[in-house]
């Protein structure tokens, strides 16, 4: 019996070396390990992830700046483009703060590392997949390390329950996401993003509840909805985010760091490439379902924020918000609009990580430190702390000049210009609300301290100096918003970004 020959795939390395880096530094921490004693060298380990980080940054840069994207590789599974290698040096900084947020906490370990590599490795795949399969082992790979992180810290029972919720509710997420794949793969006979795509705009539309709903446009809405509510999951878009308060308020703080990032940067990616790849020439209501979406995430976001005590589940409520204004922009369903979100994803990236990174420094690894009460008379005892924690805030607030002001600006525009209205309004009251949300820790901060208060314990150099370069950071993008927008200009050369690039 004459078997067909298996031809493996052309792989283009140099488009993959930002992973291969991540992955060869892993391998190497898990070795060097061996032949350490237990909690010995952590710190020159830490150290070396962090180096191996930033030769995968230093990767993507080359890749981006080179004349060879956008290109694939695997026979066109991976796509390597502007929104994928932005995406990933978005990715690779909270991946870098995550490490050194760990260096001095109790979960510094070299599985904590090696683990944080590998789900950070599965981001950026899922950022660039175009393929069917690729994009589910993607959402595992970033997944599984996930799921173990957050239970680093088993002396905490907060932190066993919040491995528990996120792996039993990201068990059933993989499930609505895998059954989904599998009826587009049964209405295209294929795996691949463009011939989904093919298939896909053959199909007439049809209402989900309608008589004449039959046969392949069915299939293909119920499809479009159950990948949506997968990724919905990843994104923590409402009814998908219970979650996110109890995993946040449980998992260790150098945790919630990286996966409040680097899961949205991900999920964004990943469906902005859906949106501008498969969905948009098709025929089946996707704005529809991705408005209503936005809206309930925004609304309820921005309302269950206001009551919260703990500074961690403020924020990740607050997280939520903010997914709700990146599922808003993807609604418009252009590369301009997909633009607008990367540079809001940008800015997020540097006030958010900055919040965490405070955090992490004033509760010294104690629960009591993520109270909103403990950071009363913050900026009495740590001025430039407090400062530092103010400027994350009022950027997260939308307060001009700051980096979140332009992001949610070019927001706005994007949604103005797609004639999307509504959403553009749900956007402006979701702002509105969040200055009560954040004014309640900035009042905090700079009033007198509790003369019983406890003293805050010594911040290490080398989160003082990332918190410090992140405040710059937010400031600087607000002051000279263009230098974010020359990074983004490649994922679209049109609409409300190419008017400032020269700037």
């Amino acid at each position: 019996m004459n078997l067909p020959l298996i031809v493996p795939p052309q792989v283009a390395f140099s488009l993959i070396s930002p992973d291969l880096a991540l992955l060869v530094t892993s391998v190497v921490i898990l070795a060097v390990a061996l032949f350490l004693a237990p909690e010995q060298g952590i710190r020159w380990l830490a150290w070396l992830a962090a180096a191996g980080i930033l030769v995968a940054a230093g990767s993507d840069v080359i890749l981006l700046l080179g004349s060879q994207l956008p290109a694939t590789t695997f026979s066109g599974s991976l796509v390597m483009d502007p929104l994928a290698e932005v995406l990933d040096l978005v990715i690779l900084a909270a991946a870098l703060l995550a490490v050194l947020l760990a260096a001095n906490r109790p979960e510094a370990s070299p599985d904590y590392l090696a683990l944080t590599l590998w789900s950070a490795i599965g981001m950026m795949v899922l950022v660039s997949a175009h393929d069917l399969i690729v994009l589910f082992l993607a959402v595992e790979v970033l997944s599984l390390p996930l799921y173990i992180l957050c239970a680093f810290r088993p002396d905490r029972p907060t932190s066993l329950e919040a491995a528990v919720k996120y792996f039993l509710l990201g068990a059933f997420s993989s499930g609505f996401l895998l059954y989904g794949l599998a009826l587009l793969f049964g209405v295209s006979g294929g795996t691949n993003l463009t011939q989904v795509a093919a298939a896909l705009a053959t199909v007439g539309s049809a209402s989900l509840f309608g008589h004449g709903a039959i046969g392949t446009a069915l299939i293909a809405e119920v499809g479009i909805g159950l990948v949506v509510v997968g990724l919905g999951f990843k994104l923590a878009a409402v009814p998908f985010h219970q979650w996110v308060p109890d995993v946040y308020e449980g998992a260790p703080t150098s945790v919630v760091t990286f996966m409040s990032v680097g899961t949205k940067v991900a999920a964004f990616g990943v469906l902005a490439r859906l949106v501008d790849t498969v969905f948009v020439g098709s025929a089946v209501d996707w704005q529809g379902l991705l408005s209503a979406l936005a809206v309930a995430t925004i609304l309820a976001g921005a309302v269950l924020a206001i009551p919260q005590q703990n500074f961690k589940r403020l924020l990740g409520y607050s997280g939520i918000l903010n997914a709700g204004y990146l599922v808003a922009v993807l609604v418009v369903g252009s590369q301009a609009a997909t633009a607008a979100g990367v540079y809001f994803l940008v800015t997020y990236a540097l006030m958010n990580l900055g919040a965490f990174a405070v955090i992490s420094a004033v509760s010294g690894g104690e629960m009591e430190g993520v109270m909103i009460r403990r950071y009363r008379g913050l900026f009495y005892q740590q001025p430039w702390t407090a400062v530092a924690m103010a400027v994350f805030l009022l950027s997260l607030a939308s307060i001009p000049p700051l980096a979140g002001f332009f992001g949610k600006l070019f927001i706005l525009q994007a949604l103005i210009s797609g004639h999307q209205l509504v959403l553009a309004l749900t956007v402006v009251a979701g702002t509105a609300i969040t200055l009560i949300v954040y004014g309640r820790p900035l009042l905090a901060m700079f009033s007198p301290p509790d003369p019983d208060s406890p003293p805050l314990p010594k911040m290490p150099m080398a989160v003082a100096t990332a918190i410090g370069c992140l405040a710059v950071a937010v400031v600087a993008v607000g002051l000279v918003p263009g230098a974010i927008v020359g990074l983004v200009h490649g994922v679209s050369q049109i609409g409300p970004l190419s008017g400032i690039s020269g700037r």
